[in-house]
């Protein structure tokens, strides 16, 4: 019997045509199930990229302190030399950056004081000599006679005004001399200064009035509500705090235009681009814009003196030895001081507050902090930890949150028992808020007929934070349990359909050969 080279060549191609059908088959399978785990990858990461931080940034305030002398009071800035001077009992502290530098011996318990830009000069009274001493640098160069008590003191229009509480009096002094004694209401306290008119605004606590002067001059005297102590003068308008009626008078020009209902006992004024009244009664801070009130804001026990720095309104709570930072119109940290905090100053970055029984002055130091967050999928619940820059931190939730300042860091993420880990670690810059997602895999021992799958994929994803992306994390994703599930069942398919194609086969060649046979 002989075998036609054309059945030869029918059985071939039918054999080739079958083979190539066999293999678009299980492509296609294979195909659709890395397809269908790609996406269940690409949804996680999906649900992941929607939970944004609230800030992209944090705030750490912490504070130390530095011995000065017995029972400091105010303060005062000097940006001719940098240099912070602190008036406490029988001398001035002066502080240069964190550290104490001199001590300038001027006794009769120095009170409250003021720098002159025009001769870089330093002015310091003295409530119980009735003097003012003048400090340059580190050396007292004057002491000047002036009225009986004198308290506070300003600088404007070139001179320096001297406000005298007992004698109801404000000395003029120009340089190293006294050029006018100028009689105002009873018992005046802390003035303002008015740039646009030049006007000194001089509240009377007594009289329940405001001597407003001009030069060496009263050209106006204005009535406001019961015991004016204090003046601060901010967006055209001065602002007249009245303690005993709980308000704040606004006067425009020569005349009141607007009262205001405050808290309880207010004392004293800051601007930040509100005004914030400090209410000593009630423990809390009203908030004024223009001549409206917006807020008030509860904070620590007997609050006594505000200081707006670095875009923060911080607040002195004298029973509490603590200060109230604030936000607007939030009070977002609270930082404890020495004991008996009473005034504080800004310089550059820090805040200085003295403390009146502790003998000390406590340094607020600002400092931005960032969030770097560790996202994980595939633990449900299990243990698993984080190491950045020394650190370890474990959660058995899907994040692992640290907050750092700014700066290079590493990272190692470590994986429970039986789990292997994409992103194991990793070196980064730390300049904005990131989040750093991890994948875990569950580590299986495979069957003998189970068949082995080594298919990865990567995956980009990018960093969140609440203003803008920061970095770009690529992870490596290996196939899950479920789709080795599928290629087995794929290839069980491959099995059935390669046996019925081989009997076909078999069958349409037996069927060759019979008909080959019958014609020969």
């Amino acid at each position: 019997m002989q075998v036609s080279r054309s059945s030869i060549a029918f059985c071939i191609l039918s054999l080739f045509v079958i083979l190539i059908a066999v293999y678009s088959i299980n492509l296609t399978l294979n195909s659709s199930a890395l397809i269908d785990n790609m996406n269940n990858v690409n949804v996680n990461q999906n649900n992941l990229n929607n939970q944004e931080f609230s800030d992209n940034y944090s705030l750490k305030f912490y504070t130390y302190a530095i011995k000065v002398g017995e029972d400091p009071n105010y303060e005062v800035y000097d940006p001719s030399n940098g240099f912070v001077y602190v008036s406490d009992y029988g001398n001035v502290s002066i502080i240069n950056g964190t550290k104490v530098i001199g001590n300038v011996m001027i006794g009769n318990n120095p009170w409250y004081l003021v720098y002159d830009p025009s001769d870089g000069y330093v002015y310091v009274t003295h409530h119980f000599s009735n003097s003012v001493s003048v400090i340059n640098g580190t050396s007292v160069i004057s002491n000047i006679t002036v009225g009986e008590y004198p308290l506070y003191v300003v600088y404007a229009n070139g001179y320096v005004y001297v406000v005298n509480a007992f004698s109801g009096t404000v000395s003029v002094i120009n340089g190293t001399s006294v050029i006018s004694n100028i009689t105002v209401g009873c018992e005046p306290g802390y003035p303002a200064y008015d740039p646009f008119n030049g006007y000194i605004y001089v509240p009377n606590s007594f009289s329940n009035s405001v001597s407003v002067i001009n030069g060496t001059s009263v050209i106006f005297t204005i009535q406001v509500g019961k015991d004016p102590v204090y003046a601060l003068y901010a967006n055209g308008y001065v602002y007249v705090v009245n303690k005993d009626s709980n308000s704040v008078s606004v006067i425009k020009g020569n005349s009141v235009v607007a009262n205001i209902s405050v808290g309880s006992n207010p004392v004293v004024a800051v601007y930040a681009n509100y005004i914030y009244v400090l209410n000593e009664g009630s423990n809390s801070v009203s908030v004024i814009n223009g001549t409206s009130l917006i807020a008030n804001i509860s904070v620590g026990n007997d609050p006594e003196y505000a200081v707006y720095a670095n875009g923060y309104v911080y607040v002195v709570n004298h029973l509490s030895n603590s200060v109230s930072i604030i936000n607007g119109t939030s009070v977002i940290a609270t930082v404890q001081v020495g004991d008996a905090p009473c005034f504080a100053v800004s310089s550059n970055d820090y805040v200085y507050v003295s403390n009146y029984v502790s003998g000390t002055v406590s340094i607020i130091v600002k400092e931005r902090v960032y969030y770097v967050s560790f996202i994980e999928t595939g633990l449900s619940g299990i243990s698993w930890s984080v190491t950045l820059n020394g650190s370890t931190k474990t959660s058995t939730s899907n994040m692992i949150t640290f907050i750092e300042p700014e700066g290079y860091y590493s990272y190692v993420v470590h994986p429970p028992n039986g789990y292997s880990v994409s992103n194991s670690s990793g070196v980064f810059y730390l300049d904005n808020s990131m989040v750093i997602y991890i994948l875990f895999n569950l580590i299986s021992v495979s069957s003998s007929s189970s068949v082995s799958s080594s298919h990865s994929s990567t995956t980009t994803v990018s960093s969140v934070s609440s203003s803008k992306s920061t970095s770009t994390i690529i992870s490596s994703t290996t196939l899950s349990k479920t789709t080795s599930s599928k290629l087995n069942t794929i290839s069980s398919y491959d099995d059935i359909i390669l046996t019925i194609l081989t009997i076909i086969i078999i069958g349409i060649s037996t069927w060759n050969l019979k008909k080959s046979s019958n014609t020969k």
